[in-house]
């Protein structure tokens, strides 16, 4: 049988360890991270509702890297179910804390994608004349021609446009291409609105695709971190709509749709 031998000695130098190669992680334990670091609606919580009394004794650790969840939370388990719901908008998130400064940054679930879902579920197209348009769709996909409807009112939808009221509204149509997916025409009025805008601004058109989301408020706010602003935003009998800005990254406006 095969020997090895150790020899150990204390005085023999190679050279420094960085301190960046350590780092160390938090796991929900007690009130390791809700009510300790992240605790929405505190006094010293910032705007991700991280408690800044916590991040700044973090910084006195100078760990590299503060990661959230620790262990595995991406084989055996869904991390909803164990951390709750509100699991930091059930997304990985990183606290980094180096050289004194702290940043908050989010990352997203593996599985879901950015927003927990990766399922479109409409594509937008802006049209002038959606009569028109319609049959032209209609002739194209072999089906008959949908009714043409027509968004609400100020007073029904609420619509908001780049932070203001507006009375803007939209004639629709929508075709059925898929067990989840419809086209969506859009004829917009007159009225200030992302759909008057880009139809003004590029003419017909792809406006937006459409993702069904939970926690409409939480997700606006998730792609506002992440530097994709709100567009526009208003209600439809059961549910609501927020147009987001993601023209830099994905090269479109991206509507996220939220049903009662």
């Amino acid at each position: 049988m095969n020997k090895a031998t150790v020899i150990l000695d204390r005085d023999f130098y190679i050279g420094d360890t960085d301190e960046k190669l350590f780092s160390s992680f938090v796991a929900p334990l007690g009130r390791c991270i809700y009510s300790g670091l992240y605790e929405q609606g505190h006094p010293k919580a910032d705007e991700n509702g991280f408690r800044t009394d916590v991040l700044e004794y973090t910084k006195a650790l100078n760990l590299t890297l503060n990661r959230f969840p620790g262990g595995n939370y991406t084989s055996t388990y869904h991390r909803v179910l164990v951390l709750g719901p509100a699991a930091l908008l059930d997304r990985l998130t990183f606290v980094f804390a180096k050289r004194g400064k702290t940043i908050c940054i989010g990352g997203f679930d593996m599985d879901k994608g950015f927003m927990g879902t990766n399922v479109v579920v409409q594509i937008g197209i802006l049209v002038h004349d959606i009569e028109q348009a319609a049959q032209d769709y209609a002739d194209f996909l072999g089906v008959d021609k949908p009714e043409i409807l027509m968004t609400g009112t100020l007073e029904q939808a609420g619509t908001r446009y780049l932070g203001q009221s507006s009375k803007a509204r939209t004639k629709q149509a929508f075709f059925k291409v898929g067990p989840a997916i419809d086209i969506e025409l859009l004829e917009p009025d007159r009225e200030p609105s992302t759909w008057r805008a880009d139809l003004d601004a590029k003419g017909e058109g792809v406006h937006h695709i459409a993702f069904q989301v939970k926690g409409m408020q939480e997700q606006i706010a998730l792609f506002e971190r992440n530097g994709m602003p709100l567009l526009q935003k208003g209600e439809y009998p059961g549910g609501r709509y927020a147009y987001m800005d993601a023209g830099k990254t994905l090269k479109t406006i991206v509507e996220l749709l939220e049903n009662d």
